[in-house]
């Protein structure tokens, strides 16, 4: 009877994990090979222009000399840089990022000594941005691996469609990703009830 009893948990513990697997599964389903892409297209623009409104950050910081104003002020420049900041940090793929960091890079005006210190402050929260930015890509590059088999070449990331929303979620439509979580839902309770019977079986054998 112990012997069997073993037996019956190790295969109960092998159809467990197959269980906890489903879920994953389903929700690889409900995933769209193209949005994915198009995610990293949006990821990577702002990645290159984030990077790029950095280095101009940096240079204002340290700039001496005449101004040409571009943006408009230095304090309209580290304006920007925050809403910049929040905005990576709510959401690094956002199609509204890159055109506020190329809005900054571009810019040309002198700031004062106490602008250029708020600018350094901004700097290693820019450079998060870019790491959070930099792990979101690693993120759909494993999603589009483990929905397509490959990950996206610089030249399918190119070639991709533009996000169909500022949020640029890589998901299927609105009510077919309701359906699949729903399918995820209703798995994972079914599971959850057979273990519990099982484990319920197990505990009254041993008794």
């Amino acid at each position: 009877m112990a012997k069997a009893l073993k037996g019956c948990r190790s295969s109960f513990s092998t159809c467990r994990k197959y269980e906890d697997d489903i879920a994953s599964v389903i929700h690889s389903c409900s995933l769209d090979t193209n949005a994915i892409k198009a995610k990293l297209k949006s990821l990577t623009a702002n990645k290159n222009s984030v990077v790029a409104a950095q280095t101009k950050l940096k240079s204002l910081a340290s700039r001496r000399g005449r101004v040409v104003r571009s943006l408009t002020t230095c304090q309209g420049v580290l304006d920007a840089a925050t809403r910049l900041v929040a905005m990576i940090d709510q959401n690094p793929a956002s199609t509204l990022i890159k055109p506020l960091a190329d809005q900054v890079a571009a810019a040309e005006v002198t700031c004062t000594t106490a602008e250029k210190e708020l600018l350094n402050a901004l700097d290693a929260q820019i450079e998060a941005g870019i790491e959070k930015i930099t792990a979101d890509i690693e993120v759909q590059q494993e999603s589009l691996l483990e929905v397509d088999g490959v990950t996206a070449s610089s030249a399918d990331i190119e070639a991709a469609a533009n996000c169909a929303n500022p949020q640029c979620s890589p998901v299927k439509d609105d009510e077919e990703e309701a359906t699949t979580m729903a399918m995820v839902a209703t798995t994972t309770a079914a599971s959850k009830r057979r273990r519990q019977a099982i484990e319920d079986i197990l505990k009254a054998k041993i008794v």
